[in-house]
């Protein structure tokens, strides 16, 4: 099972080349997590290469990736708001906040490097960029 700070680290990146390099604002796709049986929530969107990436980057774990958009959010990463109903959880107007900017693009700096480190509970390659990162993290998904 992979870590939920593991998942996190991978959707943050996805999503700042979201914004950097989409066809489409993050803040206009609206994830919705459904209830099924024992409160596991799965992920509907209407943008399904979108869909199979964030799936594909949480090993296909619906709740493990609800609980990274909870995690994001806990540590000032993303913001979204939270719309919530009998059937599930909206979240809406999502976008990385300019902590999470400067999370992802102070990689490219020893400094923040470690500050990434120690945030993510895990070690990057000493000569880890943004743009290699993209390219290791990301290959193989759709909307890229």
């Amino acid at each position: 099972m992979k870590p939920i700070n593991k998942i996190a680290f991978d959707v943050l990146i996805y999503f700042y080349n979201i914004e950097r390099k989409a066809e489409f604002d993050l803040s206009d796709v609206t994830f919705e997590f459904t209830y099924s049986r024992n409160l596991i929530y799965e992920l509907s969107l209407s943008n399904e290469n979108l869909k199979e990436d964030l799936l594909k980057l949480s090993d296909n774990s619906n709740r493990d990736l609800f609980k990274t958009f909870e995690f994001l959010k806990d540590e000032n990463l993303l913001n979204y708001k939270e719309l919530i109903d009998s059937g599930g959880k909206t979240l809406i107007n999502t976008r990385l906040t300019s902590y999470g900017v400067k999370m992802v693009e102070g990689i490219d700096s020893p400094e923040f490097k470690k500050v990434a480190e120690n945030h993510f509970h895990f070690s990057l390659v000493e000569n880890a960029t943004v743009e290699s990162l993209i390219k290791t993290e990301l290959s193989g998904l759709k909307i890229f």
